[in-house]
């Protein structure tokens, strides 16, 4: 009990804060007390609301489909939904009605000895970070190298005739690296099909 309580405490704060950051789909029915364009919710699958997309492979009572629905229209009411894997964006926005734009997907690594976050969408790569002289925005044209080795778990992007960047996935295996790869591939399939980026 004290543990929602925390929580709800900062439904009533919401005019201190610029951005406020659920961290966990389960909780997004907190949106529903924050202002939802300045609010961003992590997703990591779709398993908590299969009672109300997939009825029919988790059949529930009513009170916990109301219970469900509540959660994840707290989840629709956020100005953006950012998940780990593609797996879990496509499947929102197949099943659950989201759009690409409210939707994206994050994965982290290093890059030297800076951390931040490094992005795939049909924009390019991105890269964010507290040292600015790091981050950058590169469409797929301008990559030039893009090699992962999985054994090292290392990735090296070089900007054609421009910069070369190591990152590093400190993770104990090369799980998110190996997404990420396939978020790359992916995102190059559709735009060589003809797939056009939101504007």
């Amino acid at each position: 009990m004290r543990r929602h309580a925390g929580l709800i405490e900062i439904c009533f704060v919401a005019d201190r804060f610029d951005i406020f950051h659920v961290v966990d789909h389960s909780y997004a029915q907190l949106v529903h007390e924050l202002p939802g364009n300045r609010t961003v919710v992590t997703c990591h699958d779709i398993d908590t609301f299969r009672s109300i997309i997939e009825p029919g492979r988790e059949p529930r009572h009513a009170a916990f489909r109301a219970m469900t629905r509540r959660i994840l229209g707290g989840l629709r009411k956020a100005g953006h939904v950012v998940c780990d894997t593609e797996a879990t964006r496509e499947a929102l926005i197949q099943k659950a009605g989201f759009t690409e734009q409210k939707t994206s997907v994050v994965h982290k690594h290093g890059v030297g000895s800076c951390e931040g976050t490094l992005t795939a969408t049909l924009d390019g790569l991105r890269y964010e970070s507290s040292n600015k002289s790091d981050a950058f925005s590169l469409p797929y044209p301008q990559v030039e190298t893009f090699v992962v080795d999985y054994l090292e778990k290392n990735l090296r992007v070089k900007q054609k005739g421009g910069k070369t960047w190591n990152f590093t996935n400190k993770d104990a295996n090369a799980d998110a690296l190996f997404v990420f790869h396939r978020d790359v591939e992916s995102a190059r399939k559709k735009l060589a099909d003809g797939y056009a980026p939101a504007k």
